[in-house]
């Protein structure tokens, strides 16, 4: 699966530890591990296979679109019919929206749905838009009640469309959906308006952040954020050409067509497509940006082992593509009520691997039944996900696939009940979510993913629901658009609750302009407030609901607004893709671009000023191919170079890959391009040859420069993969490039003579690893065009063992999970979640294999929480066999987090007390501002570790009423006392 695919799925795990890990792509290939049963959530049961569902079978759904004052038909409607829950992530422009007009009594109907999840919208000329809760079309189905009633109103956005080359678009779709601060993984409403034959278009929107976006099949998507406030605004668009591939996806063993596959293509300059094969196999891809492609196909009983690579050049077509897939298999089942079995019908789910990097779909919701099948699945070790409409999503249920289908899956569904209430004061359109209680970890963070689908917003009296709350401890948040916040906990039972008041306070604001150094207004930079001292009513937990505000983005007039701030001192950076980062705080990019605010509670701060650099920035320069003439239709695309800032580490380079980029553009028939609107400074230029059968990689131009570059035929990596002087014929290849932002490629291999190769690499140093059932390699090769050999010999997995145990008490711990190498790798966040990761006995005694030969370190980690206990470096040989001895750690507590009421901080060496809390522990104590610590429960700081030390007494690192001793240093005078922690 593609690499930002297998993104869009692990987004479901990866919303739980983002930021928290140097998270690159949601995991690295490995080969799988030992297999382990299904555990709760999923459970597989002995009998008959359950009954697989049909091929998708398309069918008619229709309504009426109304006036909600009288109730009159409304002629010449759009009504948009738009992929819901997570099969939106991963198919949507395999199921692209549908669009119906309503006729003169305000009826529709739209043909060719398939059966699944849908969310229906409308939009009429003077009438706000309206939607529809989300709505399962289930085989067979035909549904003509789905009616919307409007209500007049709105503003309207207008503009055209038009070729990058000069001419209007006709026919050109033009979708706007609301944009929002939490991952909307259940589906939005679109909204639809269509380009005449002049290009311009008009379509009325509620007020509010909305992301449009203009598609035309013969062209690249293109979209923009636009701030809708009352007040009529113009929108265009240019789009370039696009590209289509016609082929067909054929069955190795067979040679014949895989009806209803699913074809995934990702491309280097725009992002992924897809499409539905026909019965006899055949897709076709369009809107394709010009450069190299790589397809992977699923279905019932096949799945691409390797991507079919393809080049295209703008606005070409390709025909005759071959998607060759090899024997796969499926998981099945049904889908159930958890408690009492009853079946489940229109849930939506799939299966991937954090392992490999491989993603499994049903191709239609659970039927009547409840019955399900998951096609297209390779080997290895899957996690089960549901989600539909009257359910809580199921997360992480892990399943096994072999060599054969696995039948018999029962996955149990909760309903959850509804909780209800109101905030007040009583405002409208209040966003409301649930986040889970107490700390987040490893072992919880599925349980999190299942609240990001719970989410509502308050109506016109400030009511809301949230429907299908999963038991357990929660915070009610409650966000306004004008920044009023609130909370409630809540503890969740079996039976619904209602009457909950969310009390909502005004928060601070801070309020300005942005300005370049013309003296323009500095449009569609973003504004930030970051805290820069203590803030008294700060939430430090870790918050996935919606309302995160402290950022905007500027105005047409470069006016700006954050809302929703906390009391406190607050740094305001204004960027326009000139900032550095480093560590995850941001420093200064410009002069005059940041300013200090310090805000008291719901104080608004307004007219401060703001000023960047002005985009008045250009590279120009000439593109020639390998045969020295001009190369025309080449894509370059000028990326901003960041200094790296002393200190950072793997971090910058991590976020430099998230940097400022140019808007790429084309040379003409002379080679010639030009890129202008850049910030001064320096670029690194990369540029794709037509048909993306050439690259070229150009650093170090500043603004002012007029360059050359010179196109390179790709490269090609060919080699062989043994052990012991014999063939290895399964394994998993991957080859990243070092340096720039291009993303590496994997290959699954399954060839008797163990012979790879892997096409359309861009000239550059290459670092490729490989991994099999019974060894790993790695090497770093020069890629130059044409082909590059290297044969990669495997070494013997090695293997580690220690021992955990209690840094005070020297007791054993048991299951804590232990890694080797990178503790943030998705290779081992992967055999965590799929129950497959290391762990400690009852004696504290680990066992991790498949351990690469060289150098790393043993992890230590958490169920609860995500910042390792301990790590121990190591160096290890083929084959070795290497105790690391005995590791100490600060154990997991039991129960709620208690507090010693103290900070400290480990100053050359020791550790000084830089913090008491008023009234708490350390206070009663005696503990003052300045003591040293030097020793903690009769164990001396040094032998500790000062680290260790200072974890011990941070908030969390013990449970409540817990007794401990300490020894001061106090001026030069030795001081014995005993805290007692108290509740966090």
């Amino acid at each position: 699966m593609t690499r930002s695919r297998i993104a869009g799925v692990c987004l479901v795990v990866a919303i739980a530890v983002a930021g928290l890990f140097a998270w690159k792509s949601c995991g690295s290939h490995a080969a799988d591990g030992p297999t382990a049963p299904a555990p709760g959530g999923a459970t597989a049961t002995d009998g008959a296979k359950a009954r697989a569902p049909t091929a998708a079978t398309l069918t008619t759904i229709g309504g009426r679109v109304t006036r909600t004052s009288d109730g009159a038909g409304i002629a010449n409607a759009l009504v948009s019919v738009a992929p819901a829950e997570l099969m939106a992530m991963f198919v949507h422009s395999s199921s692209p929206t549908l669009v119906a007009r309503t006729d003169a009594t305000g009826a529709w109907t739209a043909p060719g749905v398939r059966p699944g999840a849908y969310i229906i919208g409308a939009t009429a000329a003077g009438f706000l838009p309206g939607s529809r809760d989300k709505v399962t079309i289930n085989v067979g189905e035909s549904r003509r009640d789905l009616d919307l009633a409007l209500v007049a109103g709105g503003t309207v956005v207008s503009g055209i469309v038009t070729d990058v080359g000069g001419g209007p678009i006709a026919d050109a779709r033009i979708t706007a959906h609301a944009e929002h601060h939490r991952p909307r993984l259940g589906g939005a409403a679109e909204f639809v308006a269509t380009t005449g034959a002049d290009g311009k278009y008009a379509i009325t929107l509620p007020d509010g952040e909305l992301s449009i976006e203009a598609r035309h099949d013969d062209y690249t998507a293109d979209s923009k954020r636009v701030e809708v406030a009352g007040k009529p605004q113009t929108v265009d668009f240019k789009l370039v050409p696009g590209a289509v591939i016609h082929g067909q996806v054929i069955a190795r063993d067979t040679g014949k067509g895989v009806a209803g596959a699913i074809v995934f293509a990702e491309a280097n300059n725009s992002g992924d497509a897809s499409a539905f094969a026909d019965d006899d196999g055949n897709f076709t891809l369009r809107g394709l940006a010009s450069g190299s492609l790589e397809l992977k196909a699923l279905g019932r009983g096949y799945a691409s082992a390797a991507p079919t690579g393809v080049a295209v050049g703008i606005g070409e077509q390709v025909d005759g593509v071959r998607v060759l897939v090899d024997r796969a298999y499926s998981i099945s089942g049904k889908t159930v009520k958890k408690p009492g079995g009853e079946p489940i019908a229109g849930i939506t789910l799939g299966a991937f691997s954090l392992l490999s990097k491989q993603l499994g779909l049903a191709l239609q919701p659970s039927d009547k039944d409840g019955s399900f099948e998951i096609v297209g699945l390779r080997p290895g070790s899957y996690l089960v996900f549901a989600v539909g409409e009257g359910a809580v999503p199921e997360v992480g249920s892990n399943v096994d696939v072999v060599d054969k289908d696995v039948t018999g899956v029962v996955v149990p569904l909760e309903i959850g009940v509804t909780i209800a209430g109101r905030v007040e004061p009583p405002l409208p359109h209040v966003d409301v979510t649930i986040e889970l209680a107490g700390e987040i970890g490893l072992g919880n963070m599925f349980e999190i993913a299942k609240t990001i689908l719970v989410q509502a917003e308050t109506d016109g009296d400030g009511a809301f629901a949230l429907t299908h709350v999963a038991a357990g401890a929660y915070t009610i948040r409650a966000s306004g658009k004008e920044g009023h916040k609130g909370s409630l906990p809540i503890t969740v039972a079996a039976v619904e609750q209602r009457g909950l008041v969310v009390k909502l306070e005004t928060r601070a604001s801070i309020a300005g302009r942005v300005i370049d150094t013309s003296g323009n207004p500095a449009v569609g930079v973003s504004v930030t407030a970051s805290p820069t001292g203590p803030h008294p009513k700060q939430d430090n937990s870790i918050s996935f609901g919606m309302g995160s505000r402290d950022t905007d983005t500027t105005a047409a007039d470069g006016s700006f607004r954050i809302v929703g701030l906390d009391a406190g001192k607050y740094r305001v950076t204004a960027s326009n893709g000139g900032m550095r980062f480093g560590m995850g705080a941001a420093t200064k990019p410009l002069s005059k671009a940041a300013t200090e605010v310090e805000l008291a509670a719901g104080a608004a701060k307004a007219g401060i000023t703001l000023t960047v650099e002005a985009r008045d920035g250009v590279i120009e320069g000439v593109v020639i191919g390998p045969d020295r003439k001009p190369a025309s239709d080449a894509w370059v695309t000028a990326r901003r170079t960041i200094d790296p800032v002393p200190g950072a580490g793997d971090s910058e380079a991590m976020m430099q890959r998230f940097g400022s980029s140019s808007t790429p553009v084309l040379t003409g028939a002379d080679g010639r391009f030009k890129i202008d609107k850049l910030l001064k400074g320096s670029y690194a230029l990369e540029v794709e040859g037509a048909r993306g059968a050439t690259h070229a990689e150009k650093p170090g131009v500043s603004t002012g420069d007029n360059v050359t570059i010179e196109l390179l035929a790709l490269g090609t990596i060919t080699g062989v993969v043994s052990l012991g002087g014999a063939p290895v014929p399964k394994y998993v290849i991957e080859c990243g490039p070092t340096t720039g932002d291009r993303d590496g490629t994997s290959r699954q291999i399954d060839a008797k003579d163990g012979a790879f190769s892997i096409e359309r690499l861009a000239p550059g140093k290459y670092k490729c690893s490989v991994e099999a059932d019974a060894g790993t390699a790695e090497a770093v090769l020069d890629v130059s065009p044409g082909s590059t050999t290297h044969d990669f010999p495997l070494a013997h997995w090695a293997t580690i063992t220690g021992t955990v145990v209690g840094v005070l008490d020297k007791h054993p711990v048991a299951g804590i999970h232990v890694f080797a190498g990178d503790e943030s790798s998705g290779r081992n966040l992967g055999a965590m979640l799929a129950g497959h990761a290391p762990t400690t006995d009852a004696s504290g005694r680990f066992l991790v294999d498949r351990v690469s030969v060289g150098s790393g370190k043993v992890t230590i980690m958490p169920v609860v929480g995500f910042a390792p206990l301990a790590t121990r470096p190591y160096t290890i040989t083929e084959g070795q066999r290497l105790d690391v001895g005995t590791i100490e750690i600060v154990p997991p507590r039991n129960g709620d987090a208690g507090t010693f009421g103290l900070t400290t901080k480990v100053e050359d060496g020791k550790v000084i007390v830089d913090g008491v809390t008023e009234g708490g522990p350390a206070a009663a104590a005696g503990v003052v501002v300045g003591d040293r610590i030097t020793a903690i429960a009769t164990r001396d700081v040094a032998a500790l570790t000062p680290e260790i030390a200072s974890l011990l007494l941070g908030s969390g690192s013990f449970g409540v009423g817990v007794p401990l001793p300490l020894a001061l240093d106090r001026n030069g005078t030795a001081v014995q006392v005993v805290i007692v922690s108290t509740k966090a």
